[in-house]
């Protein structure tokens, strides 16, 4: 709240409709989505070998937190 010079009452702070955040956070997830598809259609090896990497690093990290849990029994 802001407590403006000279009232004696606090006047909110003016934001977004909510209805504004909503339709940005749809349009900003649709570029992300139509930015993976154009990426993946451009340059498909170098995408399969992005997610073969990230298949990879969950793999690791499963195994590592496996073998930690492992560990404490």
């Amino acid at each position: 709240m802001v407590l403006l010079v000279g009232t004696s009452r606090p006047h909110a702070i003016r934001h977004a409709p909510a209805e504004v955040t909503v339709n940005l956070k749809k349009v900003v997830t649709w570029l992300v989505v139509a930015f993976v598809i154009f990426y993946i259609i451009r340059a498909p090896e170098s995408s399969a070998e992005i997610v073969r990497s990230a298949g990879q690093a969950l793999g690791d990290a499963a195994s590592s937190l496996a073998s930690f849990v492992g560990s404490l029994i």
